[in-house]
């Protein structure tokens, strides 16, 4: 199954997608989150999303090139 990590702090999740998105994400990929409630740094982003196949990145987040150097099962992008 697919893992999609969504850098999103919980707040703003709620914001972007709700109950009824999420929960349809989940029926088709194995979701992970920030819960950390704060902004990731490239350092963190790429402990937390290295290892899943897409990255559904807030616009605060910054993927810069050392994400993908280091994270080479990620697929894809977005934002």
């Amino acid at each position: 199954m697919l893992t999609v990590f969504l850098t999103h702090a919980p707040d703003a999740l709620e914001n972007y997608y709700g109950t009824k998105a999420l929960t349809a994400l989940r029926e088709i990929a194995q979701v992970q989150i920030n819960e950390t409630g704060q902004v990731l740094d490239t350092a963190a982003l790429i402990t937390r999303a290295s290892a899943c196949q897409v990255v559904i990145a807030d616009r605060n987040t910054p993927v810069e090139g050392a994400f993908f150097e280091n994270s080479p099962g990620v697929m894809a992008v977005h934002r």
